[in-house]
């Protein structure tokens, strides 16, 4: 049997964990070469591992397939043990060895539908403690929603990394495995999923489906294709999560999916970097009850970083859903630091209905170029109060008559410390726009008035209109 050098570049690795790879990866040696035979050599070449490289890098984890030693975990320690000196914490932490899909028979062109090797890999990973690792390739997921169990880390090399649904889709590509009693230590990265919505006939999905989750994390995820069937409230979303605590959503590319890019219902205390929704037919981000569609529970004390939304029409199939950036459904006391929404209807709003109240909501900026018809910008609607709009600057690129700023009662003491609204530009009737209006439920005038104190602390605009329901749009100063 021929000996070889294997190895497969990671990048971003410190010279410490370069050593760990090069001395760990594998148990022929501590060179970095091992014995395998043609077999072997011909599924390292398939999983994406480099037979002979011209500049050796040993910065893989050693994929546990069937065909090699299933003794690994306890030959690592072995292997660690006898490391000594500065490098040792690092190699203890660099090395993590992982369990490939296609070890277990996925298959990474497409042609065949990969998910029963999914789920022995995730199987194996419950059990064994190791990571799932989904390689270059594109898996096709026929059937229902893979679960992934408590403590479970599924990974890929990023957007190359596909796992797809196969034709006439009627699932999410995963769940949790345990809704009523919940899961911990979910950890889903670095993959692009995509629930094939557009190639269904009926029903609805989302692309990641989850409920009743503690200290989960999602990250460097790009999801497509949710499918929504014009029913059921939620469905067709990118991440569509309901009853998460203490969790971590890290970096989210969301794309042409039927409803929100992520849209969390009844979440609690998670901390969210960025969300990027490109043609989503509703929000990039809803913050929202639970259950969602029905409940009163909120979405509360979450913290976003950065929220995108990117639309081509702003009206999308020709019909008049809100897109927009960030919505708040009955949520509370979440924060949000920066937003900019381009070409969607809305930029920020939100509503209390059903019981619940959108209260104590703070958005630090809106830069918004938005399409809007007979709709707001910015959109405070029922129970809300007490929210803050910190800074906001707005231009309609096209639309007909619309409003910059929309409270419509009873809520009050909602805060718009400064709005900066740019009139023009857009194809509609901008003449006739308003920019700040204020009613109250039976719509009638509530402009800063002591029942309602809905307070534009500073304003400046070139032309600036706000409108009393029944009464013609007056200039202020």
């Amino acid at each position: 049997m021929p000996v070889v050098t294997v190895g497969h570049p990671i990048p971003g690795l410190t010279a410490n964990e370069r050593i760990g790879r090069l001395q760990l990866a594998f148990i022929g040696g501590r060179t970095g070469q091992v014995t395998v035979t043609s077999t072997q050599q011909t599924q390292l070449v398939a999983l994406g591992y480099v037979i002979n490289p011209a500049t050796p890098n040993y910065e893989s984890p050693y994929v546990l397939d069937a065909d090699l030693p299933t003794v690994l975990p306890a030959a690592i320690a072995a292997e660690v043990a006898k490391t000594t000196g500065p490098t040792a914490t690092a190699l203890r932490a660099a090395f993590v060895p992982a369990i490939s899909i296609v070890g277990k028979g996925a298959d990474p062109t497409g042609a065949t539908d990969s998910r029963a090797a999914i789920v022995a890999a995730i199987t194996l990973a419950a059990t064994s403690g190791l990571p799932v690792f989904v390689p270059k390739g594109t898996f096709r997921k026929d059937g229902a929603a893979i679960p992934i169990p408590s403590g479970v880390e599924v990974y890929g090399a990023g957007a190359t990394s596909i796992i797809k649904n196969g034709p006439s889709p009627t699932a999410a590509i995963f769940t949790n495995s345990d809704t009523a009693a919940g899961n911990n230590g979910i950890r889903l990265h670095h993959l692009k999923l995509d629930a094939n919505g557009p190639s269904a006939s009926s029903g609805q999905f989302s692309v990641v489906e989850m409920d009743n989750l503690v200290a989960c994390e999602f990250d460097q995820l790009e999801v497509t294709g949710g499918r929504n069937d014009g029913v059921t409230a939620g469905s067709g979303s990118g991440l569509r999560i309901q009853r998460m605590t203490r969790s971590h959503i890290g970096r989210i590319y969301a794309h042409d999916v039927d409803y929100d890019g992520v849209l969390l219902g009844g979440c609690t205390d998670n901390v969210i970097d960025s969300v990027h929704g490109v043609d989503c037919k509703r929000n990039a981000l809803q913050l929202s009850r639970y259950p969602i569609g029905s409940g009163t529970t909120p979405s509360l004390g979450n913290v976003v970083g950065r929220v995108i939304a990117e639309h081509s029409t702003g009206i999308p199939g020709g019909t008049s859903p809100t897109t927009g950036a960030v919505y708040f459904h009955n949520s509370q006391y979440n924060q949000v630091g920066e937003v900019f929404a381009d070409g969607v209807r809305m930029a920020v709003g939100g509503i209390g209905t059903d019981g619940g109240s959108c209260v104590g909501n703070i958005v630090g900026s809106v830069v918004a170029r938005t399409r809007y018809v007979t709709s707001a910008v910015i959109d405070w609607e029922g129970e809300c109060y007490r929210n803050q709009i910190g800074r906001a600057v707005i231009r309609p690129i096209s639309g007909a008559a619309g409003i910059y700023v929309r409270v419509v009662g009873p809520g009050s003491f909602n805060l718009f410390r400064s709005i900066h609204a740019f009139i023009g530009g857009g194809t509609g009737a901008n003449a006739t726009d308003c920019d700040i209006e204020m009613i109250d439920a039976a719509g009638a005038p509530s402009i800063t008035d002591a029942g309602q104190r809905n307070l534009v602390r500073y304003t400046a605009a070139g032309q600036l209109f706000v409108k009393k329901t029944g009464v013609a749009a007056v200039t202020v100063a």
